[in-house]
Parts: C-alpha cells; sequence; structure tokens
C-alpha cells in the first residue's frame, strides 16, 4: 500500500475453534448469572485449567472451563426438582433453627 496509512490486520481465530472441530453448540447461559455461586463456580474451573501450566492451549483450557460450567449447570441447575427437595430441607432446617 502506497497512498494509505491503513494497513489490514490479519487474524488467524481457528485457535479459538474446539478441539473437536466445528463450533460448540455450548454456550454462555444469561441465566447463570443470576445464580449466586457462578462466579465461584467459574473462578474454580478456572484455577483447575491453569494449574495444568503451560502444556494445554488456551483453546484446551477455556474448553475445559466451558464443560465444567454445562455439568454445573446439567446436574445443579436443570435438576430443579432435587433443587427444590434440597432447598425446601434447608429451609425447614432453618425454620427451626438448627
Amino acid at each position: 500500500m502506497t497512498r494509505s496509512d491503513n494497513r489490514p490486520i490479519v487474524m488467524d481465530t481457528r485457535y479459538l475453534e474446539p478441539i473437536q472441530g466445528g463450533r460448540s453448540k455450548k454456550r454462555f447461559e444469561a441465566r447463570w448469572l443470576q445464580e449466586d455461586t457462578v462466579e465461584e463456580i467459574i473462578k474454580a474451573a478456572w484455577a483447575r485449567a491453569k494449574a495444568q501450566g503451560e502444556g494445554p492451549t488456551f483453546s484446551k483450557k477455556v474448553n475445559d472451563i466451558r464443560e465444567e460450567v454445562h455439568n454445573w449447570d446439567k446436574e445443579v441447575l436443570k435438576n430443579h426438582v432435587k433443587r427444590m427437595s434440597d432447598l425446601k430441607r434447608e429451609l425447614e432446617r432453618l425454620r427451626r433453627g438448627r
């Protein structure tokens, strides 16, 4: 380019694709932000990924975190029958003052 001071930026973002190839169907869910424990879950998952050292790629670490958050969603949030039962027991325990 001889007449412009603008230069195109070429960036390869393929390293952000999941290891399995293609785009993952698992996305961040805004409803997670309503949960008190979401920040703890993400921080713990990040700490575990960080503890793996420099061996795994950043993309692999992010995928591991995404998997952990989705497992938490499936096991805790989407299992609403068990969650309601646990909360009722906790409420009853608090009501009794124990």
